[in-house]
């Protein structure tokens, strides 16, 4: 498969994430009573590696929260924060300001239930566009170096993927920005189910099937 999706791919996978994006804005601003808005400016295909690369340094330490995909399609959605943001979107939902990097059990649950949500209507915008049915685990949290992260929950999952689905998010909370990347890591067999349910999938060459 290439490292890189065509147009056609991209523009069908922007409108999948966007739909769920407003989706998941709606909840979380009926949850929280403030207004919150999600927008999706970039959504792109690259090696694992590559992605890492975003953070400038696979030793960059983070916060992620991980989820495993289960259903007609298998993998790991990721939400990477470097710390500092991390903090940061937590201190805007629970209104406050944080005055350390360290986030609290009550934090930690709010932000695993914030990408819990997120993921769930991101999921629920792909599952009725595709006509596929996705679950979710529980989400867990890890902190670690972010080259680590992804290898030790690759691992713990068991899952053979190479390539990764980058969502560029943006977070509006009041009026406060955070950005942030959802990582989509569906298994190498589900990518193929995903591109073909969208009606641009792939053969094994890797070219379009358009």
């Amino acid at each position: 498969m290439e490292n890189e999706l065509n147009q056609d791919q991209k523009d069908a996978l922007r409108e999948i994430v966007s739909i769920g994006a407003g989706n998941a804005a709606t909840a979380l601003s009926q949850m929280l009573n403030k207004k919150i808005n999600i927008e999706v400016p970039k959504v792109n295909f690259s090696t694992i590696e590559k992605a890492v690369e975003l953070f400038g340094d696979a030793e960059a330490l983070v916060i992620a929260i991980y989820l495993q995909l289960l259903g007609d399609a298998t993998g790991v959605i990721l939400f990477p924060f470097f710390k500092k943001d991390a903090c940061k979107l937590v201190g805007l939902l629970l209104g406050r300001v944080k005055q350390t990097n360290v986030l609290s059990d009550m934090e930690q649950s709010a932000l695993k239930e914030t990408m819990t949500i997120i993921s769930g209507a991101y999921l629920s915008a792909m599952a009725k566009l595709l006509k596929m049915k996705f679950l979710v685990s529980s989400p867990a949290l890890a902190e670690d170096m972010a080259g680590a992260i992804i290898d030790n929950i690759l691992i713990e999952t068991s899952k053979e993927a190479d390539h990764v689905i980058l969502v560029e998010t943006e977070f509006t909370v009041v009026d406060e920005k955070i950005l942030a990347n959802f990582f989509f890591i569906p298994d190498m067999l589900s990518l193929g189910k995903i591109l073909n349910a969208m009606g641009v999938g792939t053969n094994a060459e890797g070219k379009s099937s358009n």
